[in-house]
């Protein structure tokens, strides 16, 4: 890797990073970039998945995983609230349906 990949490689971290501190605390259980999600798949209690809903720079801020707002999934829970239930489609072409279980909003 180049100095000048390795300066873009931190400015893109950077900037990740910025994104999450400069969204505005709504006070509300809103899913935004930034929040710490929890969902639940097709109505089963037993099919969760727990991720921050933000850049995958951001993969070494938080000890959990990371979805991107542009993925399917990411676009399909943007803007919900907990209790909300949202249908996207895999990249399989099945549609799968997502209910925000727990929507955690934290300043990093």
């Amino acid at each position: 890797m180049t100095d000048l990949e390795a300066l873009d490689s931190q400015i893109a971290r950077i900037h990740a990073v910025l994104e999450v501190i400069d969204e505005p605390d709504l006070g509300d259980d809103t899913v935004r970039i930034g929040s710490v999600v929890t969902v639940e798949f097709d109505h089963d209690h037993f099919d969760r998945a727990r991720f921050l809903l933000g850049a995958h720079e951001q993969h070494e801020l938080v000890a959990v995983e990371i979805c991107s707002p542009n993925s399917p999934l990411g676009q399909a829970i943007l803007g919900s609230a907990v209790g909300d239930e949202r249908t996207y489609v895999l990249p399989t072409g099945r549609e799968c349906t997502a209910t925000v279980v727990d929507c955690v909003h934290h300043h990093w």
